[in-house]
């Protein structure tokens, strides 16, 4: 039984892709939306009637090549999964997803390619009628990457970043239904999934966390985790750098005031009207130490806010009201339990989130 045989066999009954080990929300969640989508008009394409376009994902050399072994191991000399193509009415067929399939095989032509043919063509579902275009074919490129290889957060935040730039969506909320998962269980897990992506993205101190998320190599969750912990370092040695110059620039005022006072002292009381007496010197240096201690306090460490009580109702409304503002607005919903919540969980979201949604009114 051929390749192409095999795969309408197991398409009629019923057989689905395996599912990847993404480790991401987003793309566990479009993959189930994925699976379920039909593949009709299965075929040989010619390599040389087959061109691409830009894709979601760059190339990955090795991947080509893992997958042009995989084929030459095969004995139909094909992928195990068909591309997917869409018939230009020229004649020639665009490759919607699938290229580094389509780069294997024609790496297999060119370097192992003879007189029988066997890396001439590669199977591909065809698809007609009205090409799909821009963020339309993103998005089904990403789907259909997830069915093969795993897709981060990253990759996916980067999609929905160009979408927004072209005013194809406008909001979390937009980019969680362009994505196709709004109205199901997991669009809220992953709409917060893509804010932190999103996050990442925007802030330029992160591209070292933004590669490992892309990899694998992290979580996105632990990703921003990891930015709050060096931002919070950051301001703490920016503090301490402004204790350290306020430190040394007390330090050179008193020496500037002990030269004045020796030489205050030691004209005999001869001094100018206008002079700063010994007393005043001393004065000034003495101040001056004690500021040297403890430099620009008031400046470096704020003090204490007050703090309000505020019952537990009160709370609880408080957090429906600001849930609903950043609903509004598209962003993350704030999780929080009508009878759990406690002050630990009541002060993180207020550090956390309030800010936040300050920002967008």
């Amino acid at each position: 039984m051929s390749k192409l045989d095999g795969f309408l066999k197991q398409r009629k009954a019923g057989a689905g892709a395996p599912k990847p080990s993404t480790g991401s929300t987003i793309a566990a969640a479009m993959h189930e939306q994925a699976e379920a989508a039909t593949r009709v008009d299965v075929r040989h394409i010619p390599l040389e009637a087959i061109y691409t376009e830009d894709q979601v994902r760059d190339i990955n050399d090795d991947v080509v090549a893992e997958y042009a072994s995989s084929f030459r191991e095969s004995d139909s000399g094909q992928p195990e999964q068909p591309i997917k193509v869409w018939a230009n009415p020229d004649g020639r067929y665009l490759v919607l997803f699938g290229e580094h399939r389509y780069r294997a095989q024609l790496l297999n032509q060119k370097e192992h390619g003879d007189a029988s043919g066997r890396y001439q063509s590669i199977i591909a579902q065809v698809v007609s009628g009205e090409c799909p275009t821009g963020h339309a074919r993103a998005r089904l490129q990403l789907q259909e990457n997830i069915l093969r290889n795993p897709i981060s957060p990253i990759e996916i935040a980067l999609a929905v970043k160009a979408a927004k730039a072209d005013g194809a969506i406008s909001s979390l909320n937009d980019a969680v239904a362009w994505l196709g998962l709004a109205g199901t269980e997991k669009a809220g897990t992953a709409k917060k999934e893509l804010s932190q992506a999103l996050s990442l993205l925007d802030d330029p101190e992160a591209s070292d966390l933004v590669e490992m998320v892309r990899t694998g190599e992290m979580k996105v969750y632990k990703a921003k985790n990891e930015l709050a912990a060096r931002q919070k370092e950051a301001a703490k040695a920016e503090r301490e750098k402004a204790a350290k110059e306020a430190s040394e620039q007390a330090e050179q005022r008193v020496a500037e005031l002990q030269a004045q006072l020796e030489e205050a002292r030691s004209s005999d009381g001869e001094a100018s009207g206008n002079a700063p007496s010994e007393e005043e010197l001393q004065n000034e240096i003495a101040k001056t130490m004690e500021q040297a201690k403890t430099p620009k306090k008031a400046e470096n460490k704020p003090s204490a806010p007050q703090r309000f009580a505020v019952s537990y109702g009160d709370a609880l409304t408080l957090l429906e009201i600001l849930n609903k503002v950043a609903q509004e607005k598209g962003l993350e919903s704030i999780n929080y339990s009508d009878d759990g919540l406690d002050r630990k969980q009541w002060d993180s979201i207020i550090a956390d989130r309030l800010m936040q949604i300050r920002n967008e009114l």
